[in-house]
């Protein structure tokens, strides 16, 4: 794995989004045309909570190749994220102009339409995710959302969601429900605590809403938990800026020579004019 590309989201992928930043920096300074690089790079910063760098940084990528697939889906991602429906949907769907197979953009657009209630939109997307993706859990957890939706009555009955996530999350997701005050059952609950989780067939736990309704969006949000942004720890990291990336050590030698020559001629032309005066 020498592709410094691949060696930063390795770095990120084990939880060290500083040193993948370190990775993407140096490398930018010695190939600074790499679009996937800077998009990247914006997300890392993104994540970290220096958004205003962010969105500098993603300006390079658009800037270098407007058609970037990466770039479009990471703003279309961020604006998801602030709630900008309208706008999340049109950069999502300019990043599958560029990327038509790209199962995270469609279903990030997912989620956008299920907000803006566009349902049967919202469910093609999913569907085409998990068709591209089958283990895309998050596409399948939609589906049955939009499922449950459709199967719920007006009249408050029990709607059953069926899940494989975590006990933790079940135990989270069982709280706060009951939190709100909605009516909320779940089935084997000794296994919220004894499941192990190194087990290859985890039990089945079952939750049971009433007033599915008032339920259906705190599930989802309680859901994302599960992939929060990192909160932004300035007292860990470097300040990584643009100003800050150096140029690489061959192009500043370059330019080191370049500054010493003009000032060696500047110095000639000089005494050759006071030598000239001084003959006159």
């Amino acid at each position: 794995m020498n592709n410094p590309y691949d060696i930063a989201l390795y770095a990120h992928q084990q939880g060290d989004s500083r040193k993948a930043v370190s990775i993407l920096t140096d490398h930018l300074r010695n190939a600074p045309e790499d679009v996937h690089a800077w998009a990247f790079l914006a997300s890392l910063r993104y994540e970290m909570g220096k958004k205003d760098l962010a969105r500098k940084t993603l300006d390079k990528a658009f800037h270098l190749q407007p058609d970037s697939a990466q770039a479009w889906a990471e703003k279309g991602k961020w604006l998801l994220q602030e709630q900008q429906w309208r706008d999340a949907e049109v950069s999502l769907s300019q990043a599958l102009i560029f990327e038509p197979n790209n199962p995270i953009s469609l279903l990030h657009r997912g989620v956008v339409r299920r907000r803006m209630e566009k349902w049967d939109l919202a469910r093609g997307d999913f569907e085409q995710a998990l068709a591209m993706d089958p283990e895309q859990q998050e596409a399948a957890w939609h589906l049955r959302v939009l499922d449950e939706k459709e199967g719920a009555h007006a009249d408050g009955s029990w709607v059953t969601i069926a899940t494989h996530f975590d006990p933790d999350w079940m135990y989270q997701l069982v709280t706060s429900l009951l939190e709100l005050g909605i009516p909320t059952k779940i089935s084997e609950q000794d296994a919220i605590l004894n499941l192990d989780a190194s087990t290859d067939h985890p039990r089945k736990l079952q939750v049971q809403v009433e007033h599915a309704e008032q339920a259906f969006w705190h599930i989802e949000e309680i859901f994302q938990e599960k992939y929060p942004i990192s909160p932004s720890e300035d007292e860990f990291l470097e300040d990584d800026s643009e100003e800050d990336i150096e140029p690489s050590p061959i192009v500043t030698f370059t330019r080191r020579i370049m500054i010493m020559a003009t000032i060696i001629l500047v110095l000639v032309f000089i005494g050759l004019f006071l030598v000239t005066l001084w003959k006159g």
